[in-house]
């Protein structure tokens, strides 16, 4: 059971950073007139970071998965000028804010999440 709770989060952790990659290098989308940018990146770096942080591994493995969201967040903003969009550090702050908060609910989530199959 633990094996096949890893190889779904493994999953939908990729699945979840593509998808992010994806939209933050495509032409610009209209959804900000409904839904603050900030929002959206505080809500997409949150949901990824709670997604691949809900490990049964160490705190260590956490801090590499972290490490590793922030870093694309980073790359998506230097690289965004060059595909017509705009770089913003209020960008990567909003995943960053997303990032602690995602991590928080994995810590919070994987007490339940792997406490009945261990």
């Amino acid at each position: 059971m633990l094996e096949f709770l890893r190889k779904i989060r493994r999953t939908l952790a990729i699945s979840i950073g593509l998808f992010i990659i994806y939209m933050s290098l495509r032409s610009q989308l209209h959804l900000t007139q409904y839904v603050s940018d900030k929002t959206m990146h505080f809500v997409a770096y949150g949901t990824w970071a709670a997604v691949a942080c809900a490990t049964p591994r160490g705190r260590e493995r956490i801090t590499l998965y972290a490490a590793i969201i922030f870093a694309t967040g980073l790359a998506i903003e230097i690289i965004q000028p060059n595909v017509g969009r705009d770089k913003s550090m209020l960008d990567l702050a909003a995943n960053s804010a997303g990032i602690a908060v995602g991590i928080l609910a994995a810590l919070w989530a994987r007490r339940w999440l792997y406490r009945e199959v261990r």
